[in-house]
């Protein structure tokens, strides 16, 4: 799905639509619609935020040329963050364990682990690239204490046995995650703000930590 949000406004809303063949011009469109919701023009982005992978070729691609376009021109920072980042702010509630999860190559999957503390989530792994057979054996060793969270889990073959929320991405997570991610720092510059298509693949299928000592965390 593409999804685009105004955050700092009265009311922070957000579109969400479908990937389309045209996804290069109805971003735009969205945009131009969402700040017109708003009763905004262009002139009322002070930032920008938009997530750089992992994720599919075409969506990644266009969407950071679009956003790098936009900040460009608007002489307004871009704040880039991981998917699985974005995914763990729009999922995280109350305490537990949070698992994100992305489809990757074939029988491999994007993921990140999170312990989750009055609603902030809290990094226990950078993101990384498991082979599906490791991951499921490693989730149901943690068993229902932990939550997956993904907008295309019935793609990732995930054990039903735990919780499982699968819902698309809101560009008002991405929002969250670039000022969580950015709190104290600036933002990095357009030259270096690029796709991240995938990570490499973990020895051993899953990074150490990603255990059920982590429960606690």
């Amino acid at each position: 799905s593409m999804s685009v949000a105004l955050s700092g406004a009265a009311s922070p809303s957000a579109l969400t639509q479908p990937l389309t063949h045209e996804i290069s011009e109805n971003l735009v469109l969205e945009i131009q619609q969402l700040l017109e919701k708003q009763g905004q023009s262009w002139d009322a982005l002070t930032a920008i935020s938009v997530t750089n992978g992992p994720g599919g070729y075409t969506s990644l691609r266009i969407g950071i040329a679009t956003a790098k376009t936009i900040a460009y021109a608007r002489g307004i920072p871009l704040y880039p963050v991981s998917t699985l980042s974005a995914i763990a702010h729009q999922h995280a509630k109350g305490n537990g364990l949070l698992a994100t999860v992305l489809p990757a190559r074939s029988d491999q999957l994007n993921v990140a682990l999170w312990s989750v503390l009055a609603g902030i989530p809290r990094r226990l792994t950078s993101d990384f690239v498991a082979q599906t057979h490791a991951l499921r054996n490693r989730f149901s060793q943690i068993g229902p204490a932990l939550c997956v969270a993904g907008p295309d889990l019935s793609t990732c073959r995930v054990d039903s046995g735990l919780t499982i929320v699968e819902k698309p991405l809101s560009g008002l997570a991405v929002i969250a995650a670039a000022k969580s991610a950015f709190a104290s720092t600036t933002a990095p510059g357009l030259e270096t703000v690029n796709p991240r298509y995938t990570y490499g693949v973990s020895i051993g299928g899953v990074p150490g930590g990603f255990d059920k000592k982590s429960k606690g965390a």
